[in-house]
């Protein structure tokens, strides 16, 4: 009998592990049929691809914004370059203005008429600035001191029984000499 009693605890056994598997495998798809999904409802799939074709509506939005953009920055290129050649101008013209006030700042040397021959073919002078004495002829070119180590041409255009007539190219000045 024993060998009865173990088969049929065996065969109850066997009925309980097949009732258990069964019972098992038929709760989740019981539980699955539970849940009543609604096709209609949206996925995280449709979700990202709802979300890249509003990125594609917007890239429209974005395109015109872009070539908004890059025409401004063209037409502020444009005015950074004509505001630079204004600057080059302005600046090449404060420099002349400049020297050109230094030249007329600069103080000539008084010069003083010592002696002067004047000829048919020949003319000259001596000309005394401070305790210098030099002496000149028409159409001579020299440098003289003006001031401060500083110095310049000078043109002698014209020496007459009247004046002396001297031109000072680099200051833009002329002067005439009277006795």
């Amino acid at each position: 009998m024993n060998k009865c009693f173990a088969h049929s605890i065996f065969q109850s056994l066997c009925r309980t592990s097949m009732a258990l598997l069964l019972t098992g495998a038929l709760v989740p798809v019981a539980a699955a049929q539970e849940e009543p999904t609604d096709p209609a409802t949206d996925t995280q799939v449709i979700e990202e691809t709802l979300g890249k074709i509003r990125d594609v509506e917007n890239l429209e939005k974005f395109i015109a914004e872009n070539e908004t953009l890059k025409g401004e920055n063209n037409s502020l290129k444009e005015q950074v370059a004509s505001l630079a050649e204004q600057v080059k101008k302005l600046t090449e013209e404060l420099q002349a203005e400049n020297e050109r006030l230094r030249k007329q700042l600069l103080h000539l040397p008084e010069f003083t008429v010592k002696s002067r021959l004047v000829s048919a073919s020949r003319a000259t002078a001596v000309l005394q600035f401070g305790e210098k004495s030099i002496r000149i002829r028409r159409g001579v070119e020299m440098s003289v001191p003006v001031e401060g180590g500083v110095w310049t041409l000078m043109n002698v255009k014209n020496i007459s029984n009247d004046f002396i007539e001297l031109e000072f190219p680099e200051l833009e000045r002329t002067i005439v000499l009277y006795d």
